[in-house]
């Protein structure tokens, strides 16, 4: 620390006279030199790091020279820090005008609008031998806010479409060049991406159809919703921009409906109230399979909760229980439990009767059942990437008339309820093994990104997808046997 520090004027009280003209490039060339010879610290260090820049940047660095002549020496020197963070600040146009060359960005820029600037240095630690590094990740948060003022732009003047994910595939009546028919997603899609397009009604985005594609592919200069394969906004050269959360990097719980969400309201297209941001925590909750539950609640409570109905309810009628205030950790009131669902139950009532079936089968039968079928498979209860398991095991099975059944020890098709189950149960970490497509699906409270699992299954899963570090989706593998999968899966004993 300096001894009586001498006092520093407030650079944002410095006057600095814009140049009538462009400064010459021996002028700065000069300046620069000049820095270099000098003794003081402050001087030298700031030249050091630019000493290789571009002449496109040099207008930048007048403005310092102009700033240095308002400042006696002896201030410069006691006032590194200053020096710095201004010098950082004042590059910050040109450099960002030079890597993304967009005129509306540009004069957003110009216009000094204090929050992009903040967003940009918010928490950046400034040392003064590090400006390449503060340089860099100023730059790095500044793309970001950039993809944000593009997503803006385009939800202010409107699309030409929307794309969902659709359903399962199907055999449509048109051909390819190679004479196959074409396979294309059902026309329904689930609730966060509903909640997206509805999302975007609400802010009044203008939006001229909705299409659905197939789970994880985009449709190229559309908006895409809830599909990409991505987490978070992504912005490309086509147009095409991407809002999505099943990306294989870790990220905190979090939906597409929540990304559009915040873009919405940050470019003031649709106010923050509460039954939004209930119902789109709601959906992340169900979405990432990130809600608590333990048994007596689940096998007392949960098929008659939203969190047992949603996925067979009508989205109106999701809407209007957040609008109401409702909680979905409550049994539903009477007045939607008569309400009529999406699938073949005619009710909810109906719906959570059946549904309840099947929790009291799983908590008297299935669990067991699973547990002892992992006994003559020769699988642990337990390993170092997956800690305790609970091991579900789907075959298709011949029947005497020719037709085929499936088979498993836990009920699948009816949402996540048997991987809920078995977190209810204590258990960390929910795998099924469907033995005809040879593949697998994972659900655990673990980071099975950080424990390693997933590295350990890649090589033989090389269509693995890790999503948001819990959940694992796979595609076909080497493992052709449920005994090879738990080999490869460090669950053989």
């Amino acid at each position: 620390m300096r001894n009586n520090p001498r006092e520093v004027p407030n650079r944002d009280e410095v006057e600095i006279e814009e140049s009538p003209e462009r400064p010459r490039r021996e002028d700065l060339e000069t300046a620069i030199k000049f820095w270099l010879s000098e003794n003081d610290g402050a001087l030298r260090k700031f030249a050091e790091t630019h000493k290789g820049i571009t002449w496109k940047n040099y207008e930048s660095l007048s403005k310092i020279t102009r700033w240095r002549k308002t400042l006696t020496d002896e201030a410069l020197e006691s006032d590194l820090e200053t020096l710095t963070r201004w010098g950082n600040e004042m590059d910050i146009e040109t450099l960002i005008a030079e890597a993304l060359s967009d005129e509306g960005f540009v004069e957003k820029l110009k216009e000094k609008d204090p929050s992009l600037l903040r967003e940009a240095t918010a928490d950046v630690k400034i040392e003064s031998d590090s400006m390449g590094r503060v340089r860099k990740e100023v730059l790095a948060r500044l793309e970001k806010i950039y993809k944000d003022y593009k997503v803006g732009k385009v939800l202010r003047e409107g699309v030409e479409t929307v794309a969902v994910h659709g359903g399962i595939l199907y055999e449509s009546t048109s051909t390819d060049e190679s004479g196959e028919r074409v396979l294309l997603p059902t026309p329904a899609t689930d609730l966060d991406a509903k909640m997206t397009v509805h999302l975007l009604g609400l802010g009044n985005v203008s939006i001229n159809r909705v299409e659905f594609v197939e789970k994880g592919t985009i449709k190229p200069k559309a908006l895409n919703v809830d599909t990409g394969g991505i987490n978070g906004v992504d912005v490309r050269s086509d147009g095409t921009i991407i809002f999505d959360h099943h990306g294989s990097e870790y990220i905190i719980a979090t939906s597409a409906s929540e990304q559009v969400y915040r873009n919405l309201a940050k470019e003031g297209l649709i106010e923050r109230v509460e039954w939004i941001e209930s119902l789109i925590r709601f959906i992340n909750e169900v979405d990432n399979l990130s809600y608590e539950t333990d048994r007596k609640t689940f096998i007392k409570d949960w098929s008659k909760t939203l969190y047992g109905l949603y996925d067979r309810m009508r989205f109106e009628d999701i809407i209007e229980f957040f609008t109401q205030g409702l909680n979905p950790h409550e049994p539903l009131p009477p007045e939607f439990m008569n309400r009529a669902t999406t699938g073949a139950q005619r009710s909810l009532h109906r719906l959570s009767n059946v549904r309840q079936k099947l929790i009291d089968y799983i908590d008297t039968m299935g669990i067991r059942r699973a547990g002892e079928k992992m006994r003559l498979l020769g699988a642990a209860y337990e390993t170092p990437e997956l800690s305790s398991v609970l091991l579900n095991t789907v075959n298709v099975v011949e029947v005497e008339d020719g037709s085929t059944r499936i088979e498993s020890e836990l009920p699948i098709g009816n949402g996540n309820i048997s991987a809920i189950a078995a977190r209810a149960m204590g258990e960390d970490t929910y795998v099924v093994w469907y033995d005809e497509q040879k593949s697998f699906f994972a659900s655990s409270t673990l980071d099975l990104g950080k424990s390693g699992f997933f590295a350990m299954i890649k090589k033989s899963f090389p269509n693995a997808k890790l999503i948001r570090g819990h959940m694992i989706v796979s595609g076909k593998g080497e493992a052709d046997t449920i005994s090879r999968f738990l080999k490869i899966a460090g669950m053989k004993v």
